[in-house]
C-alpha cells in the first residue's frame, strides 16, 4: 500500500475535514466554535524577568539593614536629675509596655517590627513564587500604599528631639539605629515600587477613577491651608517647673535640627512631612483642573500616586500622639492649636488622595449599553469569537456587555 492511498483513507475517515485536510468554513448562519480566553499565567516575576538588580539589590539590603535598625540605638536621652538612657526600637517598645502604655507599645510593634518583617517576606514571595497576575498586582499595590507606616518610630524620635530641648534639664539625640532603620524602610519601599511597575506589564495600569466633582479640589485646597497653618503654629507645649519650657512646631523644630547638626533627621522631616504632603494637595487640585481628558487624567493620577507614597504627614501626626502619651509622665506637655490644624489637614489630604489613588479591584470594569451594530449586520459567531463580548445579553433588545 503506497503513501497516497493511506492519505486518502485518512481524509475519508475524518468527516470533520474536507478533501484538502483542512476544516471546512462554517456555513452561513452556523454557530462558530467559541474561543476560550486565556487566563492569567501563573508564573513568578523572577521567571518572567530573571535576575533584576534594581529589585533584588534593595530587597537584600533592606533584609540586612532591618535587623540592625531594630537592635542598634535609635535615641539617647540626657537627664539632669537621673541617669542617661539609650533606647533601641525593641527596648523602646518594652519600656512603653512596662510603663503602662500597652496600646502605644503594640502600635509601634505592629508598624515598626511586624509589618516591615512581613513586608519583606511578602516581597520575596511575590517575586519568586508563581502567582496569578491579578492577586499579585493587588498585593503589591496594598504594600505600596501601607509601606510608609513603618516610619512611625523614626518620626517619634524626631519629635522627641524637638520637644525635649529643655536646656540643662533634658536633651534628646538621634543615634545610628534611627538612620539604619530608615534606610531599611526606604529600601523596602523602593523594592515594592519596582516590583509593582514590573507586575503592571502583565496586568496593565491600575484602574483610572472617573473625573471627580468640584468638592475634591476644594477639599484639597482646604487641606493645603490647614497643613500650612499646622506646620507654622506650635504642635505642643512642654514645660518643667517654672524655668524650662519649649513650644514645638514642625518648621521651627526642623530648623533647630539643621542648626544642631542632625541633618539627616531634618532632611527626612523636610521631604516626607513638609514638602511631599503639600505637593500631594497641589497634585490633587491639578487632577481636577487639568485632567479633563482621559489621557491627561491618567498621567496626573499616576503623578499623584507617586507623590502620595512619600507623603507621611499622617504618620507624623500619629507619632505626635505617641509622644504626647510617652513623655506625659516626665514633663508637663499639652497639645496646641497647631496639632489639631495639622491633623485636620492630614486627614483631609489623605482622604482626597485615597479617593483618587486607593487600590481598587483590578478586574476589568463592565460597561452595559446598547449595541451599536444591529444584530442582523453582525457576522455569524461574532459574539463567540470576540472575547470582549460576554454572553448573557438580550439579543432581541440588542444589549451587550463590553469589557474594557
Amino acid at each position: 500500500m503506497n503513501t497516497t492511498t493511506t492519505r486518502r483513507r485518512r481524509r475519508r475517515s475524518n468527516p470533520g475535514r474536507n478533501g484538502s485536510g483542512r476544516r471546512p468554513p462554517p456555513e452561513a448562519g452556523a454557530k462558530a466554535p467559541a474561543v476560550r480566553p486565556r487566563g492569567p499565567e501563573r508564573a513568578s516575576l523572577f521567571h518572567n524577568f530573571g535576575f533584576r538588580f534594581d529589585v533584588l539589590a534593595p530587597l537584600v539590603l533592606a533584609t540586612v539593614a532591618l535587623p540592625l535598625g531594630l537592635l542598634l540605638p535609635v535615641v539617647h536621652f540626657s537627664w539632669a536629675l537621673k541617669d542617661d538612657t539609650t533606647f533601641t526600637v525593641l527596648t523602646g517598645i518594652s519600656d512603653l509596655v512596662r510603663s503602662g502604655h500597652v496600646f502605644i507599645g503594640l502600635l509601634i510593634l505592629t508598624f515598626s517590627v511586624i509589618f516591615p518583617v512581613g513586608k519583606l517576606l511578602a516581597l520575596y514571595g511575590l517575586w519568586f513564587v508563581p502567582l496569578p497576575a491579578g492577586p499579585r498586582g493587588a498585593s503589591l499595590r496594598w504594600l505600596e500604599f501601607l509601606g510608609k507606616w513603618s516610619m512611625l518610630d523614626v518620626f517619634v524620635v524626631g519629635i522627641l528631639i524637638g520637644t525635649l530641648k529643655l536646656g540643662i534639664l533634658s536633651d534628646a539625640t538621634p543615634r545610628i539605629g534611627a538612620y539604619v532603620f530608615t534606610g531599611a524602610v526606604l529600601l523596602s519601599m523602593a523594592a515594592t515600587l519596582r516590583q509593582s511597575r514590573l507586575a503592571r506589564r502583565s496586568t496593565g495600569p491600575p484602574p483610572l477613577p472617573p473625573r471627580s466633582s468640584l468638592a475634591v479640589p476644594l477639599a484639597a485646597l482646604i487641606s493645603l491651608f490647614l497643613l500650612g497653618a499646622g506646620l507654622e503654629l506650635p504642635l505642643m507645649k512642654v514645660d518643667k517647673w517654672l524655668f524650662w519650657k519649649n513650644e514645638f512646631s514642625i518648621l521651627r523644630g526642623t530648623a533647630e535640627m539643621y542648626r544642631e547638626g542632625h541633618t539627616l533627621m531634618a532632611a527626612m522631616v523636610t521631604v516626607f512631612v513638609i514638602a511631599a504632603p503639600m505637593m500631594q494637595a497641589v497634585c490633587a487640585m491639578w487632577v481636577w483642573l487639568l485632567g479633563r481628558s482621559r489621557k491627561d487624567r491618567a498621567r496626573l493620577v499616576a503623578g499623584l500616586r507617586h507623590v502620595s507614597r512619600w507623603a507621611m504627614a499622617d504618620v507624623f501626626a500619629l507619632g505626635a500622639a505617641v509622644v504626647l502619651s510617652k513623655i506625659g509622665g516626665v514633663v508637663n506637655v499639652s497639645p496646641q492649636p497647631g496639632l489639631w490644624l495639622f491633623a485636620a489637614g492630614t486627614v483631609l489630604g489623605s482622604g482626597v488622595s485615597w479617593h483618587l489613588t486607593a487600590p481598587r479591584a483590578h478586574g476589568p470594569p463592565v460597561i452595559r449599553g446598547k449595541e451599536e451594530k444591529k444584530e442582523g449586520n453582525s457576522r455569524p459567531g461574532d459574539r463567540e469569537k470576540n472575547p470582549l463580548i460576554r454572553k448573557g445579553g438580550n439579543r432581541d433588545r440588542g444589549e451587550m456587555e463590553i469589557v474594557i
